[in-house]
């Protein structure tokens, strides 16, 4: 006859005496084998199996406990793993991680289309008047763009760095390329075709710590002690990058890198070097 319950340690000691109560010892040999066990074991064990036996030659009782689900589990596990090692090796697969895997973060391009070539706006896109007088379009193509006929108009202080020709002399400029949202100006003047950039630089830069910053349009920035031929170019929440060249971002490395300068005194601290995630680039739709 066998009874299987679940025990704990506790009901093992109570069950396993005879009937003149003295506890049944197990040899010390068994007792050393299941320590060894149990501790390779409790990961896969859902607790142990009491396997009660009443033996056909008299009334003794005779309990022994052994963790069955752990023995099981256990021999199920290796032999599946070595299934696996088998299967591997006989299709030639490596478990070395893929280059893809431990490939560092690269600096995303981005380009925003928000307006079509006919000069409409493209679905989704709101559109503000404004009217600033005086606006025109005569400072030549945008070097934020990577499409044709697209100009920097207007003045520092309306930030229009990207703008496209529209209907009934007006233009459509977009002034954050993460929102969604125009505003229609009037010009004065001419909007005359110009070629697009051969070296565009961004919009605007958002870096891997949260960041976000837009390109300098003009104004009267400082310079930073230290580094006379650095210039400031994008505008930041509370800091700046600055940097040499034309746009002060180091392409020679992935992810690109900028230098955000928190005071132009140049004191330790206030220049920190930053990995830009996504690089914003205005194109015309189709």
């Amino acid at each position: 006859m066998l009874l299987v319950t679940a025990r704990s340690d506790r009901a093992r000691q109570l069950q396993a005496q005879d009937e003149g109560g003295a506890p049944l010892r197990a040899p010390s040999t068994v007792q050393s084998t299941r320590a060894t066990r149990r501790s390779a074991a409790d990961v896969l064990s859902a607790g142990d199996i009491a396997v009660t036996r009443y033996q056909p030659r008299g009334d003794a009782l005779l309990t022994e406990t052994t963790n069955l689900v752990g023995r099981i589990e256990s021999m199920r596990t290796l032999l599946g793993l070595i299934a696996a090692l088998a299967t591997l090796g006989a299709g030639g697969v490596s478990l070395a991680a893929t280059p893809h895997q431990h490939a560092l973060p690269h600096t995303q391009r981005v380009v925003v289309r928000p307006v079509h070539a006919n000069g409409t706006p493209v679905a989704g896109y709101t559109v503000t008047r404004e009217k600033i007088p005086g606006f025109a379009c005569t400072d030549g193509a945008s070097t934020v763009a990577v499409s044709p006929n697209i100009r920097y108009c207007g003045f520092s202080a309306t930030y229009t760095v990207a703008c496209w020709k529209s209907a009934n002399h007006t233009v459509l400029c977009l002034r954050n390329p993460r929102v969604k949202s125009l505003v229609r100006i009037a010009y004065t003047g001419t909007f005359a075709p110009v070629a697009k950039p051969k070296l565009p630089s961004p919009q605007a830069l958002g870096l891997f710590d949260g960041g976000y910053c837009t390109i300098r349009d003009g104004g009267a920035w400082g310079y930073v002690q230290g580094h006379p031929n650095w210039y400031g170019t994008y505008g930041c929440r509370r800091v700046a990058v600055y940097g040499p060249g034309r746009d002060g971002i180091d392409r020679s490395v992935n992810p690109w890198r900028v230098h955000t300068v928190s005071s132009p005194t140049g004191t330790p601290g206030s220049i920190v070097n930053r990995r830009v995630r996504t690089a914003y680039y205005v194109g015309t739709a189709s």
